[in-house]
């Protein structure tokens, strides 16, 4: 029994292997596979990175918003007009900070009586895209 199973064994590591490498089609078919799906791939990221931002200006519009009717309920005023930035964030009248924009975004503030309008911008990839809210309609409005 031995002696067979030590004959077998033997047999198969004298076997000869067939172990050729891949051809120079079957390498440009993977090729050429792999380049269809990233000329696919690519444009949907880049949308997905321009969606990101543009949802990003959208929140810090809303953010602001927020922030600018906190400080009328504490204050009785709200905070005055101007250009708030991650350096500069919406503060309220005894200096506390109601709010931060994220770093690629420039919130522009207009204050008129009861009134004010907020616009904010992307500096980054959304360069171009704007929210704007207006508190005497309480409506948002968008532009590419």
């Amino acid at each position: 029994m031995l002696h067979w199973f030590g004959k077998r064994l033997r047999h198969i590591q004298e076997v000869k292997r067939d172990e050729r490498g891949f051809t120079l089609i079957e390498l440009l078919v993977v090729v050429i596979i792999i380049g269809i799906l990233a000329a696919i791939a690519i444009p949907v990221f880049l949308s997905q990175r321009t969606k990101a931002a543009e949802a990003k200006v959208q929140s810090d519009v809303r953010n602001s918003v927020t922030a600018y009717v906190t400080a009328q309920a504490q204050d009785g005023a709200y905070p005055a007009g101007g250009a708030y930035t991650n350096s500069a964030p919406i503060k309220d009248a005894k200096s506390n900070i109601l709010f931060t924009p994220s770093d690629t975004v420039t919130i522009v503030t207009t204050v008129s009586g009861n009134t004010f309008t907020i616009k904010g911008t992307g500096t980054g990839t959304s360069s171009g895209f704007s929210d704007t809210f207006d508190s005497s309609t309480g409506k948002y409005t968008l532009s590419p």
